[in-house]
């Protein structure tokens, strides 16, 4: 097996130790296909600590205007553009941040009493996209609002069709081509208990309705056929659809590729299920090339596994949780995680990059050691695998803060909770770091910069995180502790050389 290329034959242990200090932290290669076994053999980095990294503000020190708690959802969870980041509250409003300063202010709602109940993904150009209720304690879901969050003025605003508050909360909205593409899954039928869901698009110009298009469903003939739109996710070659289908006897998940500007089906496969209980959830990790999280409902079916897809939506490789690597950190919740953002993984160049644990699947909820791994999609095989710098000090949390031509960025953290896996508080300062790693240098990690007291519950398995030049935004996901908070990231060094 080689080990990065470091420890070769002939060299003295010294000089193999002043190799390990000038690299300052290394990933092990195993894409010749020797299992690593229990990695006992894995070079702990050794990378510096870094620079401080200086809290600017959450949103504990600087609440938004208006009262509501800050409870948000994974794909909907904030939008940045420049110095802006945008949040919203289930059940309240919308609020815009100053990156630097904290301040904020309520965008517009576009009718007295109006209440958040989703957000798209993210933002096309300086639009985002706010799906509001109507006013009222029970008031559905029907009007779509465009904001320019050059002015954080309302662009347009439009009534679609009712949906009940209980289905429109966090429902994928997606902007891609022009469009603004939205699940919809309306109320059962008083009659027979049907339920049929669509993908509904909107003109992202102006708000006119442009393409709908029902998901699949089973001709079971029990009359009582339910679909629901799971994920939505936009590519180069359109949009990917997740959607699933119960008739009672029979359920099944599938997958369609569609044109955003026309809505045109341009495949559609069922990737999961075809008898009872055989169905599940997925999460798109990647919507070109389609990469799905499938979450299977049946004991035979066990731990999740990624699903890797061709251009045609047959399944081309089924990767497990658990190999060489260890075991990949897959979403706690399959309920709440169905896009990219929110799967924790990101895919470029025909890997996958995901962080895993050094122990089992099942042994999750422990304080393991945290790594990432590089996935090949074409063999399944790990390409290489890095231990984190902070792995020494049981950090247990690992988080995708962006990727680039050369660069994995990472969060890694303790979550303050015990190893019970009952999410008990843990004493003790809760630190987290910012780490890089060479993705054409085995991994090779640098440390960029850490802090090493953050506040209670602001790294959770769930939070996300943003990189953006000089700053990290950490943004909690629904019912985690911990508000929003944005840190001052320092400039990076150069890579050590070697």
């Amino acid at each position: 097996m080689r080990s990065g290329g470091v420890a070769r034959r002939g060299r003295s242990p010294a000089v193999v130790a002043l190799l390990l200090v000038l690299l300052g932290g290394i990933g092990f290669d195993v894409d010749d296909g020797t299992p690593p076994g229990d990695h006992s053999d894995t070079i702990r980095p050794a990378s510096p600590p870094g620079a401080p990294l200086e809290r600017l503000w959450s949103s504990a020190a600087r609440p938004p205007p208006a009262p509501g708690a800050d409870v948000v959802y994974p794909e909907s969870a904030g939008w940045i553009w420049e110095r802006t980041l945008v949040m919203g509250a289930v059940g309240s409003g919308v609020t815009a941040y100053d990156l630097r300063t904290g301040d904020a202010a309520r965008l517009p709602v576009p009718t007295v009493g109006a209440t958040m109940c989703a957000m798209s993904s993210g933002i096309a150009g300086t639009v985002g996209v706010v799906l509001w209720s109507s006013p009222g304690p029970h008031g559905t879901c029907d009007l779509l609002t465009a904001y320019d969050l050059r002015t954080r003025a309302e662009a347009w605003t439009r009534r679609v069709p009712a949906l009940p508050r209980w289905a429109a909360v966090g429902t994928p909205i997606v902007l891609a081509d022009g469009v603004v593409a939205m699940g919809a899954a309306a109320d059962a039928d008083t009659g027979t208990g049907a339920r049929r869901s669509t993908v509904a698009a909107y003109d992202l110009a102006d708000g006119s309705a442009r393409w709908s298009y029902a998901v699949p469903a089973h001709d079971a003939g029990s009359g009582s056929d339910r679909t629901w739109v799971q994920s939505l996710a936009s590519g180069p070659s359109g949009l990917l659809v997740g959607s699933s289908a119960s008739s009672g006897r029979e359920e099944s998940s599938y997958a369609a590729r569609l044109d955003p500007r026309t809505g045109a089906v341009r495949w559609s496969r069922r990737v999961m299920g075809g008898g009872t209980g055989d169905g599940g959830l997925f999460t798109i990790v990647s919507a070109d090339p389609p990469v799905l999280i499938a979450h299977m409902r049946t004991s035979e079916e066990g731990a999740p596994r990624i699903l890797v897809l061709d251009d045609l939506g047959r399944i081309t490789r089924r990767i497990p949780p658990e190999g060489p690597w260890g075991s990949l950190a897959l979403p706690y919740r399959a309920g709440d995680d169905r896009g990219p953002r929110s799967s924790g993984m990101r895919v470029a160049d025909g890997v996958l990059y995901a962080p895993a644990r050094a122990g089992a699947y099942t042994e999750r909820d422990r304080h393991l050691p945290v790594r990432m791994v590089a996935l090949d999609l074409d063999t399944g095989r790990a390409r290489w695998v890095g231990d984190s710098p902070g792995s020494d000090r049981m950090f247990d949390v690992m988080l995708m803060a962006g990727i680039d031509e050369d660069y994995v960025y990472t969060v890694v953290g303790d979550s303050g909770h015990d190893a019970s896996g009952a999410g008990h508080p843990r004493p003790g300062p809760h630190g987290f770091t910012l780490e890089r790693r060479d993705r054409h240098r085995a991994g090779r990690v640098q440390t960029i910069g850490s802090a090493p007291r953050a506040d209670p519950g602001t790294i959770q398995p769930s939070t996300l995180v943003e990189r953006r030049g000089d700053v990290v935004v950490l943004i909690p996901r629904a019912h985690d502790a911990g508000p929003p908070a944005v840190y001052g990231a320092p400039p990076i060094d150069p890579p050590p050389p070697g």
